[in-house]
């Protein structure tokens, strides 16, 4: 039963009055008659005292002692009541929550309560009776999969539901918004000021404990709240000051709250992000920008520019345009023959808008599922040239999460995106290479949030200069016979990468050169190691890992080795998070590949997601202890293995026994490597001088050991598992082949090479490039030229083609090296694209099945969108936007029916496009494309807002034209093997680029396998005797597949059999040279079948080499 409403507020004026008087009595007595009872007892006890202290020993009677013992025990007492005072008052009068002091607590505490009782009387006191400004707050950006608030899954089931029915109430409706005043808020004063009784403080608490606020600080009701927290208020709080000291949370059908307020922004914000905050739609970013623009802000300048913003300026959100709801359709239209994708998580089901007017009432919508059960994902249309007609749902039936904010700012996360970007490039490597001819491999629909945006963050350009500069300055001191200089840390700046040594005061060694405040900057023009050299030189500092990034956004890393302990404080998910990112990083990273680390409390999947073997799990304390103690001794008994650390991650809280076990075998490691990154508590009482890191505080704080303030890195849960996700896809066993693939050939056996060369071996070996006959390779596009053909007669295809020649990919990090080019190497025009990456797997996503491919894709009059390489579309600029537009278009045509945040989202995932610039781009197409005969343009317009984005059935694409012309000449054999060729002379390069946007990646992987399969069975037919046999043509069909997959040994095997086939020695060197770089580039072994076809072909050689 709610408590009676007071009858005037001169009661609770009166009330705090009289406390307030209380606690300033109760202070005088303790500031001035408590030191002035001890200051006489001292003189009194003070001669006695210390008479009999000095004959403690020869008298029995030492009561005098013990009083002046007591009278020093009372001094120490108060004088610690005197600092927490003198710290309490400023803290107060700031409206600021005072620092804990250790060993003060019950000081502090009671400092608190009477200087808080005091500064009601004071006219500031009035801020407490002020109108607060709470506002309401809408849920959190959630990620798939994550279980969302229970508003928010009620709002859900709500507008689900074809019959409307009365919600029921959550159970925390209001929110209030702590607030920043003198004196500072207290549950007590902000229970007082709602509902007129303090008392009622503890269902506030009771309805915040455990949760999550602002500032990554989880609630806990005996410590101190802090301006800026959002309090979730329960229902049955009896409200006396409803309007506007709270504001009730937004209705069911999601329609925000039309009261205007303020926000300020915070590192990582846009317009954008922040729109979505407030109205669930990042599209109103415009809106809030006309709201703001030309206001001063409070911390200077002005807002002009909606791509600009300054972190702490204060932005006034207006209220939302309350939008019509749109009639649902009726039940008994026909059912359209496209059906959109199902949502994957409850806030991603369709629901009209409602009106604004509470209570708020469920507008019926059609049945749909229950979003709590995962309904099947929706295959890709299997014609994907074909437009499908506008379906009933509204402009919200795909969301797919692609609101995901990952918890770091963008800078901090560059390298460890790259290290998983790495990670799933490598294990999609091996995926192909498990699988046999034919054969398809596990592939994702869709790319997840989390992987798209960690894709669109990497920075392995980053990684690959860290890691040369790092060798190459080990390899300056080994050569110059100096000592290795410690680093502290390093910096990654916009301009420059920089070093922090042990020592202060350091002279620089090359290649690093003096810079600002004790730094070593390495100067653009400095000379670093190349790949290969830098390969012999073991990395100086392997436990180098990202901890977070400053305010400018500058990359921090921190030396793990130096500091040896690092401690962290905060709740156990956080402190997993945390330890996630420093696991997933130091896995992948490339100068960590001497480094072991071992796992506590988290990561029991990693050593079997990650592709490399660093990484092992203990599930126990006492088992990872153990294997501390085993791996000391070992090092012990080998001295040579000591640069090679050991990082125990450890994101559980151990027992003090086990604490005490651990720092005790840290002591013991004396100069081991031994690394502990582990919660404070309790094991920092063992490690008092080791930095303490706040896990669950997405604040900037100090960071002592390297001088900077930083944001701490950490990967969220729901991320890591969208990224665990794809790793565990990529893991699965190949499907078996299906249709016309199931005639793919196999692989010749071993004994199949070992044939003489066949009648026309020495001539194909020896003579020079004839012009080519064949029509098809004739009428082969511009700039499709990527084999020997294309390569022109100079190039010639004599004994030594070197058909390739690949770069490393900026976002493949090591897997694609540079070869030394050769004499006979083809040497690549600057027109053309640059060299492939190895790409995303997705599943089987496109098969096209209409005959009428090549008709289309011979018609020069309808537009064609060019996938098999660089998007390109002819007719779209290849300047400005022209790339964007010919992305967009290939997004239009492979996915057709999104909807307009889906299209902006998948565009760029990190920020993505404005409503408004999307539909610029589509206008730019339009008009790039024109009409087809009928005067209809290509790209359709929107009638209504329920019509979904496509492109006319009419446009074409290679890859379809590609898809029909193997089939047909799979299903036909050999005598189909022009076909097939023609097939192949479509391909340009990487499918979608070598930076395709991550939509693309599952259609780039399955690409990139339907063309290694095209190129093997071309190879295969062409080299084996008959009328068939033509090496130049195999060779050819060699070139094309490793300019696609550098990395397929299906390709350098029949490559080795090409050349054996034809007599050629020196090209079976190239061949086998070459697959064995990349192998040691890209850290995989050769499979066993590649090993024993180079040992039976050149073995002898090879042994004679060294190799």
């Amino acid at each position: 039963m709610a408590l009676p409403r007071p009858a005037t507020r001169r009661r609770h004026t009166l009330g705090a009055a009289v406390r307030a008087l209380a606690a300033l009595l109760a202070l005088v007595a303790l500031l001035g008659g408590l030191p002035w009872l001890l200051w006489q007892a001292s003189t009194a006890l003070l001669p006695g005292g210390l008479d009999g202290l000095a004959h403690l020993f020869t008298r029995t009677d030492t009561s005098s002692v013990a009083l002046l013992f007591i009278a020093a025990v009372g001094w120490m007492g108060w004088l610690s009541f005197a600092v927490s005072l003198l710290v309490e008052i400023p803290a107060q009068l700031r409206g600021r929550s005072a620092p804990r002091l250790p060993g003060l607590g019950f000081s502090q505490r009671a400092a608190a309560t009477l200087v808080g009782g005091i500064l009601v009387l004071l006219p500031t006191g009035t801020a407490l009776a002020a109108p607060a400004t709470a506002q309401a707050v809408t849920t959190a950006t959630q990620f798939p999969g994550q279980a969302p608030l229970e508003t928010s899954a009620h709002s859900t089931r709500s507008a689900a539901s074809t019959t409307p029915a009365a919600a029921e109430a959550p159970t925390a409706q209001h929110t209030y918004t702590v607030h920043e005043t003198r004196p500072a808020e207290s549950l007590w004063s902000i229970a007082e000021h709602l509902t007129g009784h303090g008392e009622l403080y503890t269902k506030i608490a009771a309805a915040n404990e455990g949760h999550t606020m602002t500032d990554g600080t989880v609630f806990h009701t005996n410590a101190p709240i802090q301006p800026g927290w959002i309090l979730q208020l329960p229902t049955d709080l009896p409200l006396i000051n409803p309007a506007p000291g709270h504001t009730p949370a937004p209705s069911p059908s999601g329609t925000p709250t039309a009261t205007p307020h303020q926000v300020t922004v915070r590192p990582g914000d846009s317009l954008w992000t922040i729109a979505h905050r407030a109205y669930g739609d990042g599209t109103h970013y415009q809106d809030i920008f006309q709201a703001n623009k030309g206001k001063p802000q409070p911390t200077g300048g002005r807002l002009t520019n909606p791509d600009q913003l300054d972190i702490g300026w204060h932005l006034t959100i207006p209220p939302p345009h309350t939008p019509t709801p749109p009639q649902p359709p009726a039940t008994d239209h026909p059912t359209p023959p496209f059906k959109p994708p199902a949502p994957s998580s409850p806030h991603d089901t369709p629901q009209p808008p409602t009106p604004t007017a509470p209570p708020p009432t469920p507008t019926p919508t059609p049945s749909q599922p229950d979003p709590s059960i995962s309904a099947p994902a929706t295959p890709s249309p299997s014609h994907p040239h074909t437009p499908p007609p506008a379906p009933p749902a509204t402009d919200h039936v795909e969301q797919s999460g692609h609101g995901i904010q990952l918890t770091t700012v963008a800078g901090a996360f560059a390298l460890l995106a790259a290290a998983v970007t790495s990670a799933l490039t490598l294990r999609r490597i091996l995926q192909r290479r498990r699988r046999a001819p034919g054969e398809t491999i596990a592939i994702a629909e869709d790319t997840s949030p989390a992987a798209a945006q960690l894709a669109e963050a990497a920075a392995p350009t980053l990684v690959d200069e860290l890691d040369l500069a790092l060798r190459t300055l080990a390899h300056h001191a080994q050569t110059d016979q100096r000592p290795l200089p410690v680093v502290r840390a390093a910096r990654l700046t916009q301009q420059t990468l920089q070093l922090l040594p042990a020592e202060d005061n350091t002279e620089p060694q090359a290649p690093f050169v003096k810079g600002e405040g004790g730094w070593w900057a390495l100067p653009s023009t400095a000379t670093l190691l190349n790949a290969e050299e830098a390969a012999a030189v073991p990395a100086p500092c392997p436990a180098l890992t990202t901890i977070g990034a400053t305010e400018d956004g500058s990359v921090v890393l921190l030396n793990l080795a130096h500091t040896r302990v690092l401690l962290l404080d905060g709740v156990v998910e956080h402190n997993r998070e945390v330890c996630t990112s420093i696991a997933l990083e130091l896995g992948m990273s490339p100068w960590a590949e001497h480094l072991e680390i071992v796992t506590l409390g988290f990561g029991d999947e990693l050593p079997q997601l990650l592709p490399t073997t660093r990484i092992a799990h203990k599930r126990e304390p006492a088992h990872a202890i153990h294997d501390l103690a085993d791996w000391m001794l070992t090092t012990h008994q080998q001295p040579h293995t000591t640069d090679q650390p050991y990082l125990l991650l450890c994101a559980t809280e151990l027992d003090h026994d086990t604490a005490w076990q651990l720092a005790e075998a840290l002591d013991k490691a004396g100069d081991l490597p031994v690394i502990l990154v582990a919660p404070a508590a309790p094991i920092g009482r063992h490690f008092p001088d080791a930095p303490v890191l706040n896990a669950s505080s997405s604040a900037f704080q100090d960071l002592e050991e390297i001088g900077l303030a930083v944001r701490l890195q950490r990967l969220a849960e729901p991320a890591f598992q969208q990224i665990a996700a794809e790793l565990r896809t990529s893991a699965q066993p190949p499907h078996p082949a299906q249709g016309p693939w199931q005639n793919t050939p196999s692989e010749p056996q071993h004994g199949d090479h070992s044939t003489e060369p066949s009648p026309a071996a020495d001539h194909d070996a020896n003579a020079e490039d004839e012009p080519e006959n064949d029509p098809n390779v004739k009428a082969k596009p511009e700039g499709q030229g990527h084999g020997m053909h294309a390569a022109g007669a100079s190039a010639g295809l004599g004994a030594f083609p070197a058909l390739i020649t690949a770069t490393t990919s900026p976002s493949a990090l090591p897997l694609t090296p540079t070869p030394t080019p050769t004499p006979s190497s083809r040497t690549r025009g600057a027109s053309a694209p640059p060299d492939p990456e190895p790409s995303t797997p997705g599943p089987s996503l496109m098969k096209p099945v209409q005959d009428k491919g090549d008709q289309d894709a011979d018609d020069p009059d309808v537009p064609q969108i060019r996938v098999l390489g660089p998007v390109h579309v002819p007719g779209v600029a290849g300047s400005g936007h022209g790339p964007r537009i010919a992305q967009l278009a290939a997004l239009l045509y492979f996915k057709p029916g999104r909807t307009a945040d889906t299209l902006c989202a998948d565009m760029d995932p990190l920020n993505p496009w404005s409503k408004k610039t999307l539909d610029s781009r589509l206008g730019d197409l339009r008009r790039c494309l024109g009409d087809d005969p009928h005067g209809n343009p290509y790209v359709p317009r929107r009638t209504t807002r329920d019509d979904p984005y496509h492109l006319s059935p009419h446009i074409s694409c290679d890859w379809t034209t590609f898809h029909h012309r193997a089939e047909h000449a799979l299903t036909h054999g050999p005598t189909a093997i022009d076909d097939l060729e023609r097939a192949l002379a479509l391909v340009r390069g990487t499918p979608f680029g070598t930076n395709p946007p991550p939509w693309a990646l599952p259609h780039q992987q399955e690409m990139i396998t339907k063309i290694i399969d095209v190129a093997h069975t071309i190879i295969t037919w062409r080299t084996a005797s008959g009328p068939l046999h033509d090496l130049t043509a195999a060779r050819q069909a060699v070139a094309t597949a490793l300019d696609v997959d550098p990395t397929a040994e299906i390709i350098y095997r029949a490559w080795l059999r090409v050349e054996q086939a034809a007599g050629n020695r020196p090209g079976l060197f190239t061949a086998a040279t070459r697959i064995q770089h990349i192998s040691r580039e890209s850290h995989c072994p050769l499979d066993p079948e590649t090993e024993h076809l180079i040992e039976s072909l050149l073995g002898a050689d090879q042994h004679a080499r060294g190799e």
